[in-house]
């Protein structure tokens, strides 16, 4: 039980750092619950590059195709961007995308963006 609490896992590169948090809480033994693995062909495979359809001195348009459909549907994509003169990591700039397009507004002009 001592185990429950908020879990972070964070991924790092030369490229930013980016984390997500989780909350685990722990039952006592009477409620264990076991946990298959999934089987990575239950998962949907992960989408093309993004690719810039549109751009403004404040906005970008950005298209990609869903990856390969697993038995698992995709619910939705997120959205992340980086700069290295906005910030040292990446940023969420969308989360819960459900189509495959989507305009990311509020950008700085004549800044150099990486998106993912």
């Amino acid at each position: 039980l001592s185990d429950s609490g908020i879990y972070t896992c964070v991924a790092a590169s030369s490229s930013g750092e980016t984390s997500w948090s989780a909350l685990l809480e722990v039952k006592d033994q009477a409620g264990v619950m076991v946990i298959k693995n999934r089987d990575d062909n239950e998962l949907p495979g992960p989408p093309s590059k993004p690719h810039v359809t549109d751009v403004t001195k404040n906005s970008v348009s950005l298209s990609w195709q869903p990856g390969l459909a697993g038995a698992t549907p995709i619910s939705s994509f997120v959205i992340e961007a980086f700069s290295q003169s906005v910030s040292n990591s990446w940023q969420t700039v969308a989360d819960h995308v459900k189509t495959t397009q989507y305009t990311v507004k509020g950008l700085r002009p004549n800044t150099i963006y990486l998106f993912m």
